[in-house]
């Protein structure tokens, strides 16, 4: 099994096995992205009682946001920092 297939796999059940929430301007917003020499993802998550001191697994994240793209042409050639600093500019750009 090659990578984008087992992507794909991974993508398809975060999306059968997470509903999506909505967005609460109470809540503490989590930005998560990264890049591979491929692609991108991003992830976008709300915690109703953020707490500083927890690890981010133990907050009960609700999902907001769920987004991925690959690097195409010349964007292969892309630095591991240019690819990571891309799926920020882009979850920043979409996001807004």
């Amino acid at each position: 099994m090659d990578e984008r297939s087992v992507f794909d796999k991974v993508k398809d059940a975060l999306t059968t096995a997470v509903t999506l929430d909505f967005p609460d301007d109470q809540a503490t917003t989590c930005l998560f992205t990264d890049a591979s020499h491929i692609g991108y993802a991003i992830i976008v998550t709300q915690v109703a009682d953020f707490d500083s001191k927890k690890p981010a697994t133990e907050q009960q994240p609700r999902l907001i946001h769920c987004t991925s793209g690959t690097f195409t042409g010349s964007q292969l050639n892309w630095t591991v920092i240019e690819k990571e600093a891309f799926s920020i500019a882009v979850a920043c750009d979409k996001l807004d």
